[in-house]
C-alpha cells in the first residue's frame, strides 16, 4: 500500500468524535515563540515533580559533573527527539494532535492514543501536581514551625494505609478549586499568569541552589559516606547517568507529544526551533543542574550532624523538597517550599482540563464538567493511597506510552518528508504495532520492579529505548504493506453528506491547552 494514493471519500460520519473535532478547529491566530513555546516548556521544566527525584542519582558511582552532563544530554534529547519533529509537523499541518496522529495510528487509533490516552496521562499529572503541591506546602509550614510533624502521620485501616487527614482535607479543597477552574474554562487565564511567573520561578530556583551551595565542599565526602551507610541506595540508581536521563526523558514524553499543538500555534518555522532551544534545551539544562546543585549542597551540609540525623524528616531522601528542607530550612526554606508548592498547582489545572476536555469529546453524553468531577475523584483516590507520590514509576509508565507514540509519529513524518497529507481510516497496523512493541520495551523496568528482576529494573533509559524501538519498527513495517492508504480530506472536513459537525464551544486555543 502506498502512502501516495490519497482518497477523498472520508466524511464526518467516518471520523471518531475527538479526531473530527480536532479537524474542525478553525485556524488559530499564530504568534511568536516568545508568547507560546518558550514559556510553556520552561514552565514544564520548572515543574517540581520533574526535578524532584534527580538528586536520588547522587549516591551512584559518578561525579556531580558527569550527572550535570547527563542532564544536559537529556535536555538535548527531549528537544531533538521528542519535540522537534512533532512540533514541525504540527506547524506544517496546521492541525491539532488528534488529526495529525490519525496519519500515524489511523483515525480510531489516534482517538484512543492521542485522545483518551493523553487524557488519562493528564489525569496522572493532575494527581501528581496536587500531591506534590501539598507536600511542598506542608513541609514549608513545618520548616517555619507553624505545624507539627504529626500532621504527616498516615491513617491506617488494617492493610489499607491512607495519607494523613490533613492531607486528605487539603487535597479535597484544591481538587474542588481546580474543578471550578475547569468549569469556568480558565485554562487560558492561568497560562497567561504562568507566562509572568515562570521567569520568577527560574530565578527562585537559582537562588535556592545558591543558598544551598555552602554544603558543596563537603559533598564528595557525604556521597561516599552515604553509600557506605546504605549500599542499597547506590545499587538502586546504577547506572546513575542513565537513571537521571530516564527521569527527564520519560517525564517529558507527554509534553513532547503535545509539541504538535504548540507547533501549530506559532507563526514561523523558526519559531518552532527557537522556542524549543530556549524553552527545552536552555531552561531544561538550567533547571536540572540547579536541582542537582541544591541536593548536592544539602547532602554536604547534612554530614555536619550526620546523615542519619535527618532520617525522620517527612520527605523523600535526596529529593529536591528534602534538600530545601534540610539544606536551607527555617523561614527561608519554608518560604521557598511554599512558593514552589503554589507554582506546582497550575500544572494540575491544565492537566485536569486536558483530561476532562479529551474524555468529554470522546464520550460527549457525559459532558466536560462531569468529567472534571470524575477526574477529581480519581485524582483524590490516587493521592489518598499515595500512588500519586510514586513519581519514578509514573515517569517509567508515561515514558513507555508516550515516547513510543512519538517514535511512531516521527517515523511517519520522516516517511512523508515532513508534510502532512491526511489521515488513515480506522487502525493503521504499522503505527499500532510499532507503538505496542515500544510500550513493551519501555515497561521492562516496571516489570522488573514487580517481579524483583534486577536486570530489567536497571534497563535504563527505557523511555529512550521505547522511542527508538517504535520509530525503527514503523520504518521497517510501513514498506511491507502494513501502512494503510491516506485519505485526503476535502475542505471543510465534512464537505458533502452528512453535513459538517460544528466546532465545539469547549475548545480552547492550542496555547491554552497543550501545557
Amino acid at each position: 500500500m502506498s502512502t501516495n494514493c490519497p482518497q477523498t471519500d472520508l466524511y464526518a460520519a467516518d471520523l471518531p468524535p475527538f479526531v473530527r473535532a480536532d479537524l474542525n478547529v478553525p485556524p488559530l491566530v499564530r504568534v511568536s515563540w516568545v508568547w507560546t513555546i518558550a514559556p510553556a516548556y520552561a514552565g514544564v521544566f520548572i515543574w517540581i515533580p520533574l526535578l524532584d527525584r534527580l538528586g536520588t542519582c547522587l549516591p551512584g558511582q559518578t561525579s556531580l559533573g558527569w550527572l550535570a552532563a547527563a542532564a544536559v544530554l537529556a535536555a538535548l534529547a527531549c528537544c531533538f527527539l521528542l519535540y522537534d519533529i512533532p512540533a514541525l509537523w504540527g506547524w506544517t499541518a496546521g492541525h491539532r494532535l488528534g488529526a495529525v496522529g490519525a496519519s500515524t495510528f489511523g483515525t480510531t487509533g489516534s482517538e484512543w492514543i492521542t485522545g483518551v490516552g493523553v487524557g488519562l496521562g493528564g489525569l496522572a499529572w493532575y494527581a501528581v501536581s496536587v500531591a506534590m503541591a501539598m507536600k511542598l506546602i506542608m513541609l514549608g509550614l513545618l520548616s517555619c514551625g507553624l505545624i507539627d510533624v504529626t500532621v504527616f502521620k498516615p491513617w491506617s485501616f488494617g492493610p489499607l494505609v491512607l495519607v494523613s487527614p490533613v492531607f486528605l482535607l487539603t487535597a479535597s479543597f484544591w481538587i474542588y478549586i481546580i474543578t471550578v477552574a475547569c468549569r469556568l474554562r480558565m485554562a487560558g487565564v492561568i497560562f497567561a499568569l504562568m507566562q509572568v511567573y515562570t521567569p520568577v520561578a527560574l530565578l527562585l530556583l537559582g537562588a535556592t541552589a545558591l543558598l544551598a551551595s555552602g554544603g558543596l565542599p563537603g559533598f564528595a565526602a557525604a556521597q561516599e559516606s552515604l553509600a557506605q551507610l546504605d549500599p542499597a541506595l547506590r545499587l538502586q540508581v546504577e547506572p546513575c547517568q542513565a537513571h537521571l536521563f530516564q527521569l527527564m526523558f520519560g517525564g517529558f514524553a507527554l509534553s513532547g507529544l503535545m509539541g504538535v499543538e504548540w507547533g501549530m500555534a506559532v507563526s514561523e518555522r523558526r519559531d518552532v526551533r527557537i522556542g524549543g532551544w530556549i524553552g527545552i534545551i536552555l531552561a531544561g539544562s538550567y533547571c536540572a543542574v540547579m536541582a542537582l546543585l541544591t541536593v548536592a549542597g544539602a547532602l554536604g551540609q547534612s554530614t555536619r550532624g550526620g546523615f542519619q540525623a535527618v532520617g525522620d524528616v517527612p520527605a523523600f531522601p535526596l529529593s529536591f523538597h528534602w534538600a530545601v528542607f534540610v539544606g536551607i530550612g527555617g523561614i527561608k526554606g519554608g518560604a521557598i517550599l511554599n512558593l514552589f508548592g503554589l507554582a506546582t498547582l497550575p500544572a494540575g489545572c491544565y492537566s485536569a482540563w486536558t483530561f476532562s476536555r479529551r474524555l468529554s469529546m470522546h464520550w460527549p453524553a457525559i459532558g466536560l464538567v462531569p468529567w472534571a468531577r470524575i477526574g477529581g475523584v480519581l485524582a483524590f483516590v490516587l493521592i489518598a493511597t499515595s500512588w500519586a507520590g510514586r513519581i519514578e514509576e509514573i515517569f517509567n509508565l508515561m515514558g513507555a506510552i508516550f515516547a513510543s507514540a512519538i517514535g511512531a509519529l516521527v517515523a511517519d513524518a520522516l516517511r512523508q518528508k515532513g508534510q502532512w497529507h491526511g489521515v488513515r481510516r480506522g487502525w493503521n497496523p504499522a503505527g499500532l504495532l510499532a507503538w505496542g512493541l515500544g510500550v513493551a520495551v519501555g515497561l521492562l523496568p516496571v516489570l522488573g520492579a514487580l517481579i524483583d528482576w534486577s536486570a530489567a529494573r536497571r534497563f535504563q533509559p527505557a523511555a529512550l529505548y521505547a522511542f527508538l524501538t517504535s520509530a525503527g519498527l514503523y520504518l521497517a513495517l510501513a514498506p511491507l504493506g502494513l501502512e494503510r492508504p491516506l485519505a485526503l480530506l476535502p475542505e471543510p472536513v465534512a464537505e458533502g453528506t452528512p453535513k459538517p459537525v460544528p466546532v465545539s464551544s469547549d475548545l480552547e486555543p492550542a496555547r491554552g491547552t497543550a501545557g
